[in-house]
């Protein structure tokens, strides 16, 4: 963000007297953030966003206000409301993975640093601090795990390794589907996605996923193969390419939505 003069800040105060609703409230805010003037920050942020509810800008600043007073929650919901609007901030999306790093919130804060490093992959600290915390696995298991226990009987093959539910099978397919889209292996994707209709048939998740293949491989973007050709869309190249990364973004929290609500049942 522009770094703002105290003649800069005294005009900026002028239009928001002269225009309550007018949008420099963005920058005031942010001048006022600047002069550590946190409170007048606030107050500006609020009442600005009360006429511009879909101002991105304005509540980043009002986020970063937060975290400078320390009130983590308010912090998190403004940065919240940001990335609803814009999910592809990536301003928003490094100061609210760094502050579930700052709370130890290792899973919440990999999920946002992924998304970050998607929308911008040549983020170094994306790149640190997913490096980091990939390796760490232990939290993945339950403490039990790592006791020492009386060894018991070996069970039948059936019993130690239970096949997973249909549904079960399904996300972990689409999860992983996810996965390779994000990598840009669509070769990959496309033939596990294949497999897998083999045995759910037409599902909708199978489709949507195919349809995000089908547009990558018409705007240029993916692998040559012997799929159908598919509808060009009617847009220029920059809108293909965001447009693809918001789908396969949409579909990656889709499934994260799920996985929450199933761990809720």
């Amino acid at each position: 963000m522009p770094i703002y003069s105290a003649q800069d800040r005294l005009r900026l105060e002028q239009l928001l007297k002269d225009d309550p609703r007018s949008m420099a409230f963005t920058a005031l805010a942010e001048a006022y953030r600047q002069e550590n003037r946190l409170e007048e920050c606030i107050q500006i942020a609020r009442v600005g966003l009360r006429y511009h509810p879909k101002s991105t800008s304005g509540w980043v600043i009002l986020g970063r206000v937060y975290l400078a007073q320390n009130k983590l929650k308010d912090a998190r919901h403004s940065f919240a409301e940001a990335l609803e609007i814009s999910p592809e901030n990536v301003l928003a999306l490094q100061l609210l993975g760094d502050l579930e790093l700052s709370e130890k919130n290792s899973k919440e804060a990999l999920k946002i640093f992924k998304r970050l490093l998607f929308f911008h992959p040549n983020s170094e600290r994306a790149l640190q601090v997913i490096s980091k915390l990939e390796s760490i696995t232990a939290d993945e298991y339950a403490e039990e795990t790592f006791a020492m226990t009386k060894l018991t009987p070996l069970k039948k093959e059936a019993d130690l390794y239970p096949q997973p539910k249909p549904a079960e099978r399904m996300q972990r397919v689409l999860s992983l589907v996810d996965a390779w889209l994000v990598r840009n292996d669509d070769l990959s994707a496309w033939s596990l996605l294949t497999e897998t209709e083999k045995e759910f048939g037409d599902h909708p998740e199978i489709k949507r996923r195919r349809s995000v293949l089908q547009r990558r491989k018409g705007a240029g973007l993916a692998f040559n193969d012997d799929s159908p050709e598919p509808i060009s869309p009617n847009m220029n190249r920059e809108e293909q390419i965001r447009q693809k990364k918001l789908e396969v973004l949409n579909m990656m929290l889709r499934r994260v939505e799920e996985a929450r609500r199933s761990s809720l049942l």
